[in-house]
């Protein structure tokens, strides 16, 4: 291995290391002080839910969050959990409480019966567990009374969505 080889690969793991490691000091904890640390190595705030771990007024230590209302929205975890966990977030994208297919193609089976098509929370473009290509049509475009009832209903309460 040459010397420029092992000074980048050193360099690399290095950055990985501070980008995924917890911050030192925190003002989160004079707010939240009853929230337990999601593991031993997740120990920080920031590096899942930004913010500013160094404003001590509450807007200004949350106006750089992840999600307003939900930092685990699809549209951050590229630079949330994704930053440190590549792999998974490209399983999770593709995992059934994301896309929510088994429950759209069982209402459609309910209601209206399948139309050949497999859709998901919106139209993406995924893997299966074997690595196949797996595209999946939008919901907003399924105009029956399954999408009707997948909309309205049971989006409420899976990755990815906003409540109020």
């Amino acid at each position: 291995m040459s010397y420029p080889f092992q000074l980048i690969a050193a360099l690399a793991c290095l950055a990985l290391l501070c980008a995924c490691s917890p911050e030192t000091s925190s003002t989160c904890r004079e707010c939240h002080a009853n929230l337990e640390e999601a593991s031993p190595t997740h120990s920080g705030c920031i590096s899942c839910h930004g913010g500013d771990p160094k404003e001590s007024e509450k807007d200004a230590s949350h106006r750089k969050m992840f999600g307003p209302k939900n930092p685990s929205s699809p549209e951050y975890w590229d630079k949330t959990c994704g930053s440190c966990h590549a792999y998974q977030l490209e399983r999770i994208k593709a995992s059934l409480m994301h896309t929510n297919t088994g429950i759209i193609k069982n209402a459609q089976l309910t209601w209206e019966g399948t139309d050949g098509n497999l859709y998901g929370t919106s139209e993406l473009d995924l893997f299966d567990a074997e690595g196949k290509p797996l595209e999946l049509e939008g919901v907003e475009g399924l105009d029956n009374l399954a999408g009707e009832l997948y909309r309205k209903i049971w989006a409420l309460c899976h990755v990815g969505q906003e409540t109020d």
